[in-house]
């Protein structure tokens, strides 16, 4: 049987955001960026999860289980 993996993107809660930057330091495939708002480059993320477990403010979401 064939395992398959669905990339599960974070989805970015921008009235929580505080726009503080440490997710878009921390992705390891320069996946996020900040201009007014974090954006997620959906090609790009790998679904690791690693913003939103870093997320001081938990804005992030849609990616932990």
């Amino acid at each position: 049987q064939k395992e398959s993996f669905e990339v599960r993107n974070p989805v970015i809660d921008h009235d929580k955001c505080t726009r503080c930057g440490l997710c878009v330091a921390v992705c390891p495939y320069f996946a996020l960026s900040l201009d007014e708002k974090v954006e997620v480059d959906t090609a790009e993320c790998f679904g690791c999860g690693l913003c939103e477990s870093r997320c001081p403010v938990g804005a992030i979401g849609g990616v932990l289980i």
